[in-house]
């Protein structure tokens, strides 16, 4: 069957995918409206690359929150350097906590964008 499935069935199945449903299942839903074989594979991996899509943009969020993170580290460092020819005793702890927690969320953001496609679970977590 070439026909398009409908708007209701794929929110369906997009909502069991974006929720870590067992393939099995859902691809019975899909059997259950009609659509068997290439057609029925090729609704579920839709909406299989529209989850890994989500991950993905999530985990981007986290990498320029990070950066976001980093830039005040970095702006801090150059600026007590520059003004106090060093890293002034008030500011040592600053720059370099802001740079440990950028990197660990750019970290974060980058592993999840690697790994988005084995995810488990809904997406939400």
């Amino acid at each position: 069957m070439d026909a398009e499935p409908s708007d209701k069935l794929y929110a369906t199945v997009l909502r069991m995918v974006i929720w870590d449903e067992r393939k099995e299942t859902v691809m019975q839903v899909i059997e259950n409206n009609g659509f068997t074989g290439d057609a029925g594979r090729k609704i579920y991996q839709k909406a299989r690359n529209e989850r890994i899509a989500t991950i993905r943009a999530d985990c981007f969020r986290k990498v320029l929150n990070g950066l976001l993170w980093i830039v005040p580290a970095v702006v801090i460092s150059c600026v007590t350097w520059y003004w106090f020819r060093g890293i002034a005793e008030r500011y040592f702890l600053i720059a370099p906590g802001l740079l440990l927690v950028g990197l660990w969320r750019v970290f974060d953001g980058l592993l999840g964008m690697l790994l988005a496609p084995g995810k488990k679970g809904s997406v939400a977590e």
